[in-house]
């Protein structure tokens, strides 16, 4: 009796906080209208086994579905959607990318949460231990096989996402500012349109 007292104890002790943090990050985006947040990438690429860390960038996000995800080290790529078109522009090349935004699956697994969290679970089972929480596609065809989510209490530190070819992306987050006003000329498409 004391042994099975102790064993549901402890899973209570460990699983009950470890849900709190992602539930919390999820409660306190519950109601955003923007985002700005910067990070820094680490990438690993299975088959050369080599890790790049020479990347940072900024991503603002405005309700709905506005976003500019562009690079200021590392790379000149920038990816805006202005809430019906998604734009990927490749600098170096001249290569411009434009496709029409149907799914919200189709986005990265933060600008999803930030759009509607309900929608992220629609899509993505969500496992939380700890200070970290696991979300794997519900849907095939996904363009992520895992995203990691990494916490200290209820702030975010960084997400890793692994591709479906194993390469593997971390974005550390260095800053991260919510309902401040955006400018709608960041979602204007430039290139392609």
């Amino acid at each position: 009796m004391l042994k099975k007292f102790l064993v549901i104890f402890f899973l209570l002790f460990f699983t009950v906080p470890a849900r709190a943090n992602f539930e919390e990050f999820v409660k306190s985006i519950e109601n955003i209208r923007s985002a700005v947040v910067k990070f820094r990438q680490i990438t690993k690429i299975p088959v050369a086994g080599d890790e790049v860390s020479l990347y940072e960038g900024v991503i603002y996000y405005k309700k709905p579905l506005k976003f500019r995800w562009q690079y200021i080290e590392g790379s000149e790529i920038y990816i805006i959607s202005n809430g019906k078109f998604v734009e990927t522009v490749f600098p170096d090349d001249g290569d411009c990318q434009l496709f029409r935004l149907t799914k919200e699956s189709d986005l990265f697994p933060l600008i999803s949460l930030f759009e509607n969290p309900e929608v992220f679970r629609k899509y993505y089972k969500v496992i939380a231990k700890g200070d970290v929480a696991v979300a794997e596609p519900k849907f095939k065809g996904s363009f992520f096989k895992r995203i990691v989510f990494y916490f200290n209490g209820k702030k975010l530190l960084k997400i890793k996402v692994v591709q479906e070819d194993g390469t593997e992306e971390t974005y550390l987050i260095t800053a991260f500012k919510k309902n401040i006003p955006l400018k709608d000329n960041l979602f204007k498409l430039k290139r392609c349109s």
